[in-house]
């Protein structure tokens, strides 16, 4: 879900006060002029966006490779794999909770 959200307005522009430092003595009455700051621009109102999406339809290719026996000394390779070596039951198991749903298990 995508929510797209707008910022608000700004706010309306500060009045403008300008100060003037007079030398002390008897003051003479000045004019005063007030101009208002015009009223800012109309914004339209924000409104939220939603735009959510479809689940992407998947196409799923499943391909097993058989690739064969490679020739390997037994105990170099559990001296090397033992720690995380599988009996057949167990690694048939954990491929199945993966998702496997081929047969990876050839019988002789």
């Amino acid at each position: 879900v995508i929510i797209e959200r707008l910022p608000p307005p700004p706010p309306r522009p500060r009045d403008i006060i300008i100060e003037r430092w007079i030398q002390y003595g008897p003051q003479a009455q000045r004019r005063t002029i007030l101009q208002r700051a015009p009223l800012p621009a109309p914004y339209p109102a924000p409104r939220n966006v939603i735009i959510q999406y479809e689940q992407a339809q998947a196409r799923i290719v499943r391909q097993f490779h058989r690739l064969g026996v490679a020739q390997a000394n037994p105990a170099a390779y559990v001296q090397t794999y033992g720690a995380h070596l599988l009996d057949a039951a167990s690694l048939v198991a954990q491929a199945r909770a993966a998702g496997v749903v081929e047969d990876i298990v050839r019988s002789l």
